[in-house]
């Protein structure tokens, strides 16, 4: 599966594409990248990438590591750490054309993002680490799913969960009141 990047590529890409390429990259976007992966340019070469309100803030607090000279690493050399670390699970032979390319640019540009404790981990000696990703069954009581459930989410996984009618059916009712509010605004 080919992944393809949204929207506006932020200075990455031009309106000069081949019929051989992806629709969202052209080939001087992908030279540009290409060279920043291989360490050949500088992150500074690349376009600024279109922060929301608070990204930047959140991104050098949260994530962003400390590198060589005390440092903090770029939001372009997390990008790039992050692909590496997570295609260096995958044989190269088995790598699609261009891969690490569109991963870098679908991360560079927010158009996926991995969870918070892969921008940490992954791609460091620490990667081992990103391995906290669980299923959390049901047993014979609700409480058993949520403490397990809350377990996991306590110590930093990432926790999914399936709550298709035929799984939940051998459950009790949950008995009680539950006021739930959703708010929306425009700002």
């Amino acid at each position: 599966m080919t992944l393809v990047a949204p929207a506006p590529a932020h200075g990455l890409r031009d309106t000069a594409e081949s019929a051989q390429e992806a629709p969202d990259l052209d080939a001087p976007g992908r030279r540009l990248v290409r060279a920043f992966l291989a360490g050949e340019s500088p992150a500074d070469a690349l376009p600024e990438p279109l922060w929301g309100p608070i990204g930047r803030e959140v991104f050098e607090r949260t994530y962003a590591r400390e590198v060589e000279g005390g440092r903090r690493e770029s939001w372009a050399e997390t990008c790039r750490r992050v692909v590496a670390g997570s295609l260096s699970y995958i044989d190269r032979s088995l790598w699609l054309p261009d891969e690490d390319v569109e991963l870098f640019q679908l991360l560079y540009r927010f158009g996926a993002v991995p969870a918070g404790r892969h921008l940490w981990v992954t791609g460091t000696s620490s990667s081992h680490m990103s391995h906290n990703c669980w299923a959390s069954g049901h047993g014979q009581r609700p409480s058993d799913h949520m403490r397990y459930l809350a377990a996991r989410l306590f110590e930093g996984g990432g926790v999914g969960a399936n709550y298709s009618a035929d799984l939940m059916s051998h459950l009790p009712p949950v008995l009680g009141v539950i006021e739930l509010a959703i708010t929306c605004s425009l700002d």
